[in-house]
C-alpha cells in the first residue's frame, strides 16, 4: 500500500479585474494550473501536483512541459503529454451568478423555454433574495438568498429554532406592506431595491411605468405561510 499524502482543497474567488473574457470567435480553451515556488528546484517534501479522476470529458488531461507559465496572449501550447488512459483533472469552475433553480426550464431539451424566466430575473437586477440559501452573500442592494422566498420570506432570516423555526414573519410582512402596489416609476420603489424581495411569484401586473411587482398574489402567498413552522413551509427548490 502506498504511503498516504496530504491533499489540499483550494477555493479561489477571482476579482473581476482578473477575469478572462472569452473571445466569441473561439470555443475551446485549455485551463493551465501550476505552482509558483520561491526557490527552484521546489522542496521535495512539498512537491506540488494536481489530483486527477478516472473519467474525462472530450479529451484527456495533459501534462504541459512548455510553456511552463502560460499567459493570455502569450505562447501557445508547445509540448506536453496526455495522462492515459482517459484521465481528467479534478477541479470545478463556478460563478457567483445565482440563477434561481425554480426558474430553470424542466425540459432542458427545449433550451429557449427558460429564457423568459431568466430575463425576468435579470430585468429586476438579479436579486439574490430570489436564489437559494446556498448563496448567502449579498451586495448592498439585495437581501440574502432563501429557500422559502417564494413562500413569503424576504430576507433569508428566521425566528425560533429547529422544527419551530419560522421563515415568514413580521419583518417579511412589513416589507411586503411597504412595497405593496407600488409602481416601478415611483421614487420610493427606485430608492428601495430590496422591495423586489416581496415579489414572491416573480410576476408583475401592468406595463411600462405603471408596472407593479408586489401585488395581491404576493400578499396571498405570504398570508398562506405567515408564522408557519418550517415543516409546514415547502422549499422553493427541488
Amino acid at each position: 500500500m502506498a504511503e498516504p499524502f496530504d491533499l489540499v482543497l483550494v477555493d479561489l474567488q477571482l476579482p473581476e479585474d482578473d477575469w478572462f473574457w472569452q473571445d466569441p470567435n473561439y470555443g475551446v480553451y485549455w485551463l493551465s494550473i501550476s505552482a509558483v515556488y520561491e526557490t527552484m528546484p521546489p522542496p521535495a517534501e512539498y512537491y506540488w501536483g494536481w489530483k486527477t479522476r478516472e473519467h474525462f470529458y472530450n479529451d484527456d488531461v495533459v501534462r504541459i512541459w512548455m510553456p511552463s507559465a502560460p499567459t493570455v496572449g502569450g505562447l501557445p501550447f508547445i509540448e506536453g503529454e496526455p495522462i492515459l488512459p482517459g484521465w481528467d483533472m479534478a477541479f470545478e469552475l463556478t460563478t457567483h451568478e445565482c440563477f434561481p433553480v425554480d426558474h430553470i426550464n424542466k425540459n432542458p431539451d427545449i433550451l429557449n423555454n427558460y429564457l423568459p424566466d431568466y430575463n425576468t430575473w435579470a430585468s429586476v437586477g438579479y436579486p439574490r433574495c430570489w436564489c437559494s440559501a446556498a448563496y448567502q452573500t449579498a451586495p448592498p442592494t439585495a437581501y440574502y438568498g432563501s429557500d422559502y422566498q417564494c413562500r413569503g420570506d424576504t430576507d433569508g432570516l428566521f425566528e425560533g429554532r429547529g422544527l419551530n423555526a419560522k421563515y415568514v414573519v413580521l419583518a417579511d410582512n412589513n416589507l411586503l406592506g411597504a412595497a405593496y402596489q407600488v409602481i416601478v416609476s415611483d421614487p420610493t420603489w427606485i430608492a428601495n431595491p430590496t422591495w423586489i424581495c416581496a415579489d414572491f411569484d416573480h410576476k408583475a401586473e401592468g406595463r411600462g411605468i405603471n408596472k407593479k411587482w408586489v401585488t395581491l398574489a404576493d400578499n396571498n402567498i405570504l398570508s398562506t405561510y405567515y408564522q408557519a413552522v418550517v415543516g409546514a413551509t415547502p422549499s422553493c427548490f427541488p
